[in-house]
């Protein structure tokens, strides 16, 4: 679980509530029933049947005693992670109430056709395993809500799948699939389908029936070019798309209007259309593409973006309307051309991340030491020559790389004395053939 900054009186309230339900006999996890002990032995659950809600037998050898479960009749959650299981019998399955089915970083080469008993299963999760195999009996399962098998050898995935009506989420990313089947358009409930780093080269032309789908990652697979009915998934939130081998964006994705995050790094691309302009609720942003030379003119009009990263690009110049991304906290634009940043880029307040290493930079605009709440600025591999004084000003600057710049030893130790031992400063200059010193030789000891 991820926490970010909260409000005082809310953070008392989550510390709170972290402290009484991180107590052992209460859940602690999302997926725990509530309010119940959580047993971790099973010699202890068998003798209190009626009362195990909740069963944790992680990092315990119980392959030969999966049967005895069947008479924890009550039991909702079961945890059989790091057990190294070979098969799961049918028993598991046909426990009445089971709701939650965890049997990751095992040794299982196919999904259990015993799913089939298990009726009333929402939440069936079997990442890090040998599964090369899912069997038709998944579609039996027909009240999984959840269904994630990451890390695994599947090849593909069954027709049977799309049975499942009340799927929201399915994620098979890092597997070997090829092929997508077309039933998957019938899962008219799916809202999150990750099927990144796989072998797909196309998408089934079903698909463009997932009205409710909100995040869809097909990152690190083989797709030349994406059909254009992706943008009849206007439900759409977040889209990745990086790391394939996409050339061109198609127009038609100005239908994805609900659009918040949208990855497309990592591909050959050498623009976006003008009428992306429209995506004006795109709050995360990143691509790349050497052929890229002009800084993208529909990014000047997203207001609510936050994040932005660019990178391997031949951006040369960053056009002044970019300084009215006011939202912007995180900027990186990196292993480009850029040779200055513009003068008004202390109009982003809200700047906390400025990554500009391996570009042709060479001076620093005075309005960068206005950034108040910049956290950390990196200049790495940038021919510039000096920062001002002014660098005292970043009270909240954590860390500053200037490794590889022509900044001189007297300006390095007066950043050094500027920022504070608060601040790491990373720094190795470059000497007059600009070849890396490192800094222990540039300072004489």
């Amino acid at each position: 679980m991820i926490f970010t900054a909260l409000p005082s009186l809310r953070r008392v309230q989550v510390i709170f509530l972290f402290l009484v339900f991180a107590h052992p006999i209460f859940s602690q996890d999302w997926r725990h029933v509530p309010h119940r002990k959580v047993y971790k032995d099973l010699d202890e659950a068998l003798k209190e049947p009626t009362k195990v809600f909740n069963l944790e037998l992680d990092h315990v050898e119980v392959q030969n005693r999966l049967k005895e479960l069947k008479k924890l009749d009550s039991l909702q959650f079961l945890s059989i992670e790091y057990c190294w299981l070979k098969s799961v019998p049918d028993e598991v399955f046909q426990l009445p109430n089971l709701r939650t089915l965890s049997l990751c970083h095992n040794d299982l080469r196919s999904i259990p056709k015993g799913i089939k008993f298990a009726k009333h299963l929402e939440y069936f999760v079997a990442f890090r395993n040998e599964i090369i195999e899912i069997p038709p009996e998944i579609g039996e399962a027909e009240r999984l809500n959840t269904f994630i098998c990451t890390y695994n050898k599947l090849t593909c995935l069954p027709a049977a799948i799309g049975k499942l009506q009340f799927l929201e989420e399915l994620s098979v990313g890092d597997n070997v699939i090829e092929e997508l089947p077309e039933e998957i358009g019938q899962m008219k409930n799916l809202k999150e389908l990750r099927v990144y780093h796989n072998r797909l080269v196309h998408l089934p032309q079903s698909l463009e029936k997932l009205t409710q789908l909100e995040r869809f990652d097909i990152s690190e697979n083989c797709f030349l070019t994406l059909p254009e009915t992706i943008a009849n998934l206007t439900s759409l939130k977040y889209l990745n798309m990086s790391q394939n081998r996409i050339s061109t964006l198609p127009l038609t994705y100005v239908r994805l209007k609900n659009l918040t995050h949208l990855f497309v790094e990592g591909n050959p691309i050498s623009g976006f259309p003008d009428e992306y302009k429209v995506l004006t609720n795109l709050e995360e942003l990143s691509f790349s593409g050497d052929s890229i030379k002009v800084f993208p003119e529909f990014i000047l009009g997203l207001k609510k973006l936050t994040n932005l990263e660019i990178e391997h690009t031949s951006i040369r110049e960053i056009p002044v309307g970019f300084c009215k991304l006011t939202e912007l906290m995180y900027f990186r634009l990196s292993d480009s051309k850029l040779e200055a940043l513009p003068a008004c880029i202390g109009d982003l307040k809200k700047l906390e991340k400025l990554w500009l290493w391996t570009n042709q930079i060479s001076a620093i605009p005075e309005s960068v030491y206005g950034l108040k709440n910049l956290e950390t600025f990196s200049l790495l591999e940038n021919p510039v020559t000096e920062l001002s004084e002014k660098i005292g000003n970043l009270k909240h600057l954590e860390s500053i790389n200037i490794q590889m710049t022509k900044i001189s030893r007297s300006n390095y130790e007066m950043i050094r004395k500027k920022l504070g031992k608060s601040c790491e400063v990373s720094y190795d200059p470059l000497n007059l053939e600009g070849e890396r010193i490192p800094l222990d030789t540039f300072l004489g000891n």
